[in-house]
């Protein structure tokens, strides 16, 4: 999926210290409970500095979620409604 107002370097994401999106949050906590309660801590995650595991994951699941996002406002019904009078 293409992207085009969605930063995907991972490192600028980092350094200009973007916010998580909340579902990358959301699910990164349930993941990382989940791995500490069932998995015996095999992904062993880590959030809060540069490099760590659940950091990488949250900003991978932040460029998921943009996309998902950017992508239903470009195919929404009222989008092609729109291109369409206009072609008109």
């Amino acid at each position: 999926m293409k992207t085009k107002n969605i930063e995907t370097d991972i490192q600028k994401r980092f350094e200009k210290e973007t916010p998580h999106h909340p579902r990358s949050e959301e699910l990164y906590r349930a993941i990382a409970n989940l791995d500490r309660k069932y998995g015996n801590d095999l992904f062993e995650f880590k959030s809060g500095g540069d490099g760590d595991n659940g950091e990488h994951l949250m900003y991978l699941l932040d460029i998921y979620y943009g996309q998902q996002e950017e992508w239903k406002a470009n195919h929404s019904p009222s989008k092609k409604k729109k291109s369409k009078s206009r072609s008109k």
